[in-house]
């Protein structure tokens, strides 16, 4: 997961799958090979946790925000933590 501050929210939330570190991942990118499966395992997989992570943050009563960016990418954002803890 990546903590990242982005303006006029708090932290965005992202991960990677641990692929992407792969030569074989790499060369389908720098090829732009994105009709590949491994790129859309990559993609897919990435949007399944991060909207996972973001349903947990939420029951557990932080503010979420999945914010549609530019039209093409999503920007899932933690807005506030929790004011009263409830543990």
């Amino acid at each position: 997961m990546t903590r990242m501050t982005v303006e006029p929210f708090e932290v965005t939330i992202d991960w990677d799958p641990p692929v992407t570190g792969s030569p074989e991942y790499v060369e389908k990118v720098l090829t732009e090979d994105v009709t590949s499966g491994l790129f859309s395992y990559v993609v897919n997989a990435s949007e399944i946790i991060v909207r996972a992570l973001c349903e947990v943050l939420r029951e557990a009563g932080f503010q979420v925000l999945i914010d549609h960016a530019l039209g093409e990418t999503y920007n899932d954002r933690v807005l506030a933590a929790l004011r009263f803890p409830t543990f």
